[in-house]
């Protein structure tokens, strides 16, 4: 997604900043009379500089105010993430119910003009870009505007843009509205209603960010809103984590106070799954959150000198909102695997619970599935006789009889060995949660999972 304005632009762009507008809702929402007074006012718990970069690189960021944005606050530049809507980042069909076409341009960057500073550069960093889910979304032609005018008839805030290659037009782009929602292009609430507050950072504070701010949206306020927040410095992140217990509570509690989704995190780690210290490597994105810890020397969260393979791996888990797009950490762990054919056969596996067995070939893997407490449970084996399979499928099955496992739409996945990938998924308070550990391990740290709340 090309972004190539710099800040010094912004004060001479009243186009672009009519154009930068949010992130998308599907339906428009009601307008509310801001509050009145200048002395509302709210607490931040602010997110740390390299969680603000973060947010400006997955394009979900944005900054409250005028385009000069230092001069926002009195206390700071005041950053916003999304609430009650998401950004679409891909177009799964065409025609699209979502979208419709406002014009075709062969090449944007010459015909709105190329060059530091021209409209195109100042446009790059104001439009919704979105990538085709396949090659075969976009048809061959499609009917549209090809005059460069036409992109500034739709109104601002609203416009997308599909990158639309082509042999003899390399560089054609088309052009999108919303066809049935739009697009909050201010802030008329306060707190808002569609915003997060992430953070409050004075304009000392802000040089070394400054080059991932070029990704920010500029958001403004409505007229007479006078938004203030005043800021909560999160406390600091130990030097190492000497055992699990620290890392829910420093490291946890964190991503408690800045993600956009209910945390969810292990209570405890099974006694002997490790000794020595642990690395810790986390970060929130597509609007969740995720964490990975291993074993390994004593290290800071997120150090680059960090290294968890799968002989150190403890467990990762990850969280986002149930409505984007989840896919399995590993293609070759799938949460849904195909039977290798049509025809299983019964097998009991537990006192009460039966599965169904696909018999595999050397290629394709035996599957075992079966329910449990409202979970989907898949056995993957190959390379072992079917009674290693079938029993190792029985172990885990008895193990989890009577088990209380989390949320709704659970199902996990294992295969065959003691130190193999397992994976487990299932869906709470909106909120898609993902683990992935070595062993039989994966539905285990699922029953232990319990909320984190954000420390006053």
């Amino acid at each position: 997604m090309p972004y190539k304005t710099s800040w010094g632009l912004f004060p001479a762009l009243p186009i672009l900043l009519a154009l930068s507008g949010c992130g998308l809702q599907h339906t428009a929402a009601p307008y509310h009379h801001p509050y009145s007074s200048a002395s509302t006012t709210i607490t931040v718990q602010n997110a740390p500089p390299t969680q603000i970069e973060s947010w400006a690189k997955q394009h979900i960021l944005y900054i409250l105010g005028p385009s000069n944005a230092y001069d926002v606050n009195p206390g700071g530049t005041i950053f916003l993430l999304p609430k009650a809507f998401h950004i679409p980042t891909t177009l799964h069909h065409w025609p699209s119910s979502r979208f419709q076409a406002v014009a075709v341009l062969t090449n944007p960057g010459i015909q709105l003009g190329t060059g530091t500073g021209t409209l195109w550069n100042q446009m790059n960093s104001s439009i919704y870009w979105l990538t085709p889910a396949s090659s075969s979304v976009l048809p061959r032609t499609i009917s549209a505007s090809t005059d460069p005018s036409s992109v500034f008839t739709v109104p601002a805030g609203q416009l997308f843009a599909v990158p639309w290659p082509s042999a003899a037009y390399p560089e054609r782009v088309l052009f999108l509205k919303p066809r049935h929602f739009k697009v909050p292009t201010e802030v008329n609430h306060w707190p808002s209603h569609n915003f997060r507050v992430v953070a409050v950072y004075p304009e000392n504070d802000l040089p070394g960010m400054s080059p991932w701010l070029n990704l920010a949206r500029v958001i403004p306020e409505a007229a007479g809103l006078n938004a203030h927040a005043t800021p909560i410095p999160l406390s600091p992140l130990p030097s190492a984590f000497s055992n699990y217990a620290a890392v829910r509570n420093t490291v946890g509690k964190r991503l408690a106070q800045t993600a956009d989704v209910p945390v969810y995190l292990p209570s405890h780690l099974l006694p002997g799954s490790y000794h020595g210290d642990l690395d810790v490597k986390y970060s929130e994105k597509n609007q969740g959150y995720s964490i990975t810890i291993g074993t390994g020397p004593a290290l800071p969260a997120n150090s680059s000198k960090i290294d968890i393979g799968n002989a150190e791996l403890l467990g990762i888990i990850t969280a986002m909102p149930w409505y984007l797009p989840f896919h399995a950490r590993q293609d070759d762990m799938p949460l849904y695997p195909a039977p290798p054919h049509t025809q299983g056969v019964t097998i009991p596996l537990a006192p009460g619970i039966t599965g169904i067995q696909y018999t595999g070939t050397e290629l394709i893997p035996t599957l075992i599935t079966w329910h449990e407490d409202g979970w989907t449970m898949n056995f993957l084996g190959t390379g072992v006789s079917s009674s290693i399979i079938t029993g190792s499928a029985q172990s885990i099955a008895k193990s989890l009889v009577g088990a209380k496992l989390p949320g709704t739409h659970g199902r996990a996945t294992f295969s065959i060995g003691s130190d193999a990938p397992s994976e487990a998924s299932y869906d709470l308070h909106g909120t898609r949660y993902f683990i992935y550990a070595n062993g039989f391990k994966a539905v285990t740290l699922a029953q232990q999972m319990t909320a984190l709340k954000p420390s006053s």
